[in-house]
């Protein structure tokens, strides 16, 4: 990140939701990264996070850890440059405008690892994509990873800040959910902003750590989820709306 000119937004939302583009159920979180891989061109990034008693993420899932035919789109949009970051731009006309779909094939070697922390015999209910026996204990999570390439060059030179984020909310939630009004009608959607018009090649925060979704009931639990700039700049953090599509909160 660039003088702080690029900002990554995750979900880590453990909220139980139905997918209908991945023919999956019961995603709880997303994480989106990218990396400048030439002008205008990045190399996206998108984890999902599956609680393993809904449908599988891919329908090819039963020949390995590695599914064929499974994708993800993501979308790209223009979007107002965020306050209060130091930049020297020319002036954002491309607000709110749609820049197209791009399919994410599935990442070779980097799916349906399950990433509950478990005892040492002790299995959960995920079967990691028919590669092994399941477990009784629940819940438990797997992740899958879609990865590929975007090239941003007919975008034109006067937007800069642009968002890549999922295909404009996924649906839907779980109906048990008690903090959401109508959680089995609404989607979830993640998506990282960036700056274009930066010089310098540029790539978002790495989370290092996975995400915790087993702690101790009744006792305080400290998260560290292991966040560095590839870029070395510096981070800052702050909580975020969350959403059912781009620009539109969860109510």
């Amino acid at each position: 990140m660039k003088q702080l000119n690029s900002v990554l937004a995750i979900a880590l939302l453990f909220f139980f939701l139905t997918i209908n583009t991945t023919m999956a159920n019961h995603i709880v979180g997303m994480e989106i990264r990218y990396k400048s891989v030439g002008t205008r061109l990045y190399e996206v990034s998108l984890k999902m996070y599956r609680e393993c008693s809904g449908i599988q993420m891919c329908s090819a899932c039963g020949v390995g850890p590695t599914p064929t035919g499974c994708t993800q789109d993501v979308t790209v949009a223009g979007v107002a440059a965020p306050a209060g970051l130091p930049h020297n731009l020319p002036s954002q006309t491309c607000n709110t405008t749609n820049y197209g779909t791009f399919s994410l094939p599935i990442a070779s070697g980097a799916n349906a690892f399950d990433v509950v922390q478990l005892c040492k015999l002790t299995k959960s209910i995920c079967t990691n994509c028919n590669t092994r026996t399941a477990g009784t204990f629940a819940p438990g999570l797997e992740v899958y990873t879609f990865r590929g390439t975007i090239n941003l060059s007919f975008i034109p030179a006067s937007c800069c800040w642009v968002s890549i984020g999922t295909s404009n909310g996924l649906c839907c939630r779980n109906s048990a959910i008690t903090t959401l009004a109508n959680p089995s009608s609404s989607g979830i959607f993640a998506d990282a902003k960036l700056n274009i018009c930066l010089s310098n090649a540029n790539e978002s925060p790495i989370f290092m750590n996975e995400t915790e979704p087993i702690v101790p009931a009744s006792s305080s639990t400290y998260i560290n989820m292991g966040v560095y700039d590839p870029d070395g700049d510096s981070l800052s953090y702050r909580f975020g709306s969350v959403e059912v599509s781009r620009g539109v909160s969860a109510t």
